[in-house]
């Protein structure tokens, strides 16, 4: 491994480690289908990984544009493969046709609609991207929307669950 591709795993692993965790609070016996959409970045394929060491009960299914990229997820450990470039939301349903319990996006742009038809119903997704500021469609099935930021603790001091005020982010609406 060269020396960037080295110092980049803490920022993927610690975002891909608070994503399933702390985000959407898997744990080793949880048991449900996740849905990695973005899973050959670096994000998703450290959470592949996870998941296929830590969470046993959990079916994932990894998106991927084409055979080569299908055939790395699987070796990392996606049971499904799903192609993001295609219409998502029928593929995934005929994997998951209650639709999935937890959703991770690297890309959440213009997904919103898309994503309520594939989450089932109490449904969490975590987001890493800056994404939607509208996720209505999802109120109608109680689907939960997280933002993850690794750097959420340093901005705002965070120790033992306890936050002291965070700062605004420049050049974000307020509300």
């Amino acid at each position: 491994m060269g020396f960037a591709d080295a110092a980049s795993l803490p920022l993927t692993a610690l975002t891909a480690w608070e994503s399933l965790f702390e985000r959407l609070r898997l744990d080793a016996e949880s048991k449900g289908t996740l849905l990695v959409v973005g899973a050959t970045g670096g994000v998703g394929s450290v959470m592949l990984q996870l998941a296929e060491a830590l969470l046993p009960g959990v079916t994932v299914i990894a998106t991927a544009s084409d055979q080569g990229r299908a055939a790395w997820v699987r070796g990392l450990g996606a049971e499904h493969v799903v192609n993001h470039h295609l219409d998502l939301a029928p593929q995934v349903r005929r994997i998951a046709p209650l639709g999935v319990d937890w959703l991770f996006t690297a890309h959440s742009e213009g997904q919103v609609e898309t994503y309520a038809q594939i989450v089932a119903p109490f449904g969490h997704i975590v987001a890493i991207d800056d994404g939607p500021r509208d996720v209505s469609p999802l109120k109608a099935r109680s689907i939960a929307w997280h933002w993850e930021l690794m750097f959420t603790r340093g901005l705002c001091h965070t120790r033992h669950g306890r936050a002291a005020p965070c700062p605004r982010r420049r050049g974000r609406p307020r509300g």
